[in-house]
């Protein structure tokens, strides 16, 4: 990855003029001890978060640009026009290892770079929500982080927007391998939270095993969440 030079991004008086007074670290539990769900931050509902205003203006700058106004179109179509495959009837019971293995092949044959699967825990699921799945299967989408670095020109938004729309694609075959076999799944590659989304930039999901999902540092991985309900 090349490092370009230092500079200091200073955003226009009309974005600033819409922060709220509490910060991004506060509502992320910056300097808490205590274990607690995670608090609704961009890219949520604007009308439930403290930087709704923010986000809106964000999103419409970008509406501004026929190239990225394109890309997001793209990414809507695929999304409206997929129908999942429909629950069988039957549910089958294959081995943990088996169903952990069939999944890691489609997924990484779909485009996924990295994948892990993990029992969900309910501590991850964002406030004000509610998330009925067992299992979280977790997909890394890797992005080019030279592309990246030309931030803010809008080809880093693009390689953004690219990727995102790239993680509904992976996702999908998945989901719906895990209908085929009798067990409710959904795919959820962002922007805009649901349940419990995981976007990073500096982790990734490198290796499972039955499970339990690893995590490592690896630059350039986000991450597109995907529920499961039992087959695992």
């Amino acid at each position: 990855m090349k490092n370009r030079p230092e500079s200091r991004f200073v955003p226009p008086q009309e974005q600033t003029d819409l922060w709220p007074e509490i910060s991004g670290n506060t509502i992320n539990g910056l300097g808490e001890t205590a274990s607690r769900r995670p608090t609704p931050i961009m890219w949520h509902d604007p009308t439930i978060i403290a930087h709704g205003p923010v986000q809106e203006y964000v999103w419409a700058q970008g509406a501004k640009n026929p190239a990225l106004l394109a890309k997001r179109a793209e990414r809507i179509a695929l999304i409206d026009g997929f129908e999942p495959a429909p629950i069988a009837p039957e549910k089958t019971t294959d081995s943990e290892q088996d169903n952990h293995h069939a999944i890691r092949q489609i997924a990484l044959a779909s485009g996924a770079q990295l994948v892990g699967c993990i029992p969900l825990d309910p501590e991850w699921i964002f406030e004000g929500y509610e998330c009925d799945y067992p299992w979280m299967i977790v997909l890394g989408v890797s992005m080019d982080h030279d592309i990246l670095n030309t931030a803010p020109e809008v080809t880093a938004a693009l390689e953004v927007v690219d990727k995102y729309t790239k993680g509904w694609v992976v996702g999908r075959p998945v989901a719906d391998w895990i209908r085929q076999r009798g067990w409710r799944a959904q795919t959820h590659g962002g922007p805009i939270g649901r349940a419990g989304q995981y976007d990073s930039g500096c982790a990734g999901l490198r290796f499972w095993r039955i499970g339990q999902a690893r995590l490592h540092h690896q630059p350039g991985i986000r991450f597109l969440v995907q529920a499961g309900g039992g087959v695992y």
